[in-house]
């Protein structure tokens, strides 16, 4: 009896690793972006995804991201200005520096969108017709 028992569970394994199979669970792909407007990339040689294919993460993707700063600009010296004075008899002015606190939430861009020739990372979603473009490559 538990010889048969052990031939059901085996049977069961097949089973589910084949239901696995076809129904194209999470898998990683790698793939280069072949063009990037429209976006397309081709992934490991066999197949050009497009756009609508694909679900980018904010590591491919032009974004704005809030930070906060606490520092000052650097150090800029002013430039050598000519004086006019009939008093003195005029000359040039002197250089100084100066600089500037830069401070608080400020918004910056990232640029992060993808262009031609860039290596990804992506995974395929269950079922395989869109694809997760993770981050880039390298």
């Amino acid at each position: 009896m538990l010889a048969d028992f052990t031939g059901l569970i085996e049977t069961v394994k097949k089973a589910v690793i084949k239901a696995i199979d076809a129904n194209y669970p999470v898998a990683v792909l790698y793939g280069e972006v072949i063009q990037s407007n429209p976006l397309q990339i081709r992934v490991e040689q066999k197949m050009t995804l497009e756009k609508a294919q694909l679900i980018l993460s904010r590591n491919v993707t032009e974004h704005t991201i809030e930070m906060t700063v606490d520092h000052f600009t650097e150090d800029e010296t002013q430039h050598i200005y000519s004086v006019i004075d009939t008093y003195t008899g005029g000359g040039n002015s002197q250089p100084t520096t100066h600089r500037h606190a830069y401070k608080g939430r400020k918004k910056f861009v990232a640029h992060n969108g993808l262009v031609k020739r860039d290596k990804v990372i992506l995974l395929r979603v269950q079922g395989g017709q869109q694809f997760v473009v993770l981050d880039r490559i390298g």
